[in-house]
């Protein structure tokens, strides 16, 4: 059953890739790499989630980093 959603976060990934591809050749080297970066790490973090899927998301890791800093500027 992973599987199946591993195939279909891979062709997600694919898919946008394909759908930007005039975009990202248009732009320069460092645009390519950046566009080709962020669907790279969104498809680890995918297939991350995917085969553990009791590891925390990007939104308590966000909130685990800037939680102090709201304490600090509560006082």
């Amino acid at each position: 059953m992973k599987g199946f959603f591993l195939l279909g976060a891979l062709c997600a990934a694919f898919l946008t890739a394909v759908w930007d591809w005039p975009a990202i050749r248009r732009g320069g080297a460092r645009e390519r790499a950046a566009i080709l970066s962020l669907i790279a790490l969104g498809m680890l973090l995918s297939f991350l989630l995917i085969r553990y899927p009791e590891l925390p998301g990007p939104s308590q890791l966000v909130d685990g980093i800037f939680r102090p800093f709201g304490k600090l500027l509560e006082k």
